[in-house]
């Protein structure tokens, strides 16, 4: 929650200063004066603007960061979740190791090893949301089944991030198996 608030206060300033830089340039330019209303306008609108967008950013997201931050175990059910199964057939896999050999960006937000379940989320700005991760063993099939989804609404971009972020997880996966195997 502390780099959303430091997202919002970036955005806020950056709304308010270019509202007040735009009137600037048009005093300069145009007929218009500049004074303190501006300002006080200026002010209004960006308090405006940030409680009605990240209202609605805040309310789509809500659902997925209380389940990615949850100590639960259950696998996620949202409809733009993308769902792939590894098979692994070493029965030594570890949700541990698995964790040591992610990359140092994620932020693993849940971790259960004797039920073989990690949850965890990629870095968010105002460019991308990020992307969410269920990993959970399942060790009477030997699958590792990896569901992730983003934290943004369904797009085709958000979509196949999620399915790269499993692919790249596969072979994670399978290079951990590789390991176990020397």
């Amino acid at each position: 929650m502390k780099s959303f608030r430091k997202i919002i206060i970036i955005t806020f300033f950056i709304y308010w200063g270019g509202y007040i830089g735009a009137i600037y340039l048009f005093s300069l330019f145009g007929h218009m004066t500049f004074d303190k209303s501006v300002v006080w306008t200026g002010l209004v609108s960006a308090v405006f603007f940030e409680v009605i967008y990240w209202g609605l950013l805040w309310f789509t997201f809500k659902p997925k960061l209380r389940y990615i931050e949850a100590a639960s175990n259950a696998k996620p059910e949202f409809r733009d979740t993308q769902t792939l199964e590894v098979a692994v057939p070493d029965a030594g896999f570890s949700v541990t190791r698995l964790r040591e050999i992610l990359p140092p960006h994620v932020h693993v937000t849940h971790m259960d090893e004797e039920a073989g379940v990690m949850k965890f989320r990629t870095p968010y700005n105002r460019k991308a949301w990020g992307i969410l991760t269920h990993v959970a063993w399942q060790q009477g099939s030997g699958t590792v089944v990896l569901s992730s989804f983003p934290m943004s609404g369904y797009t085709k971009t958000a979509t196949r991030k999620a399915k790269e972020q499993n692919e790249a997880l596969a072979q994670l996966v399978q290079v951990l198996d590789e390991q176990e195997d020397v």
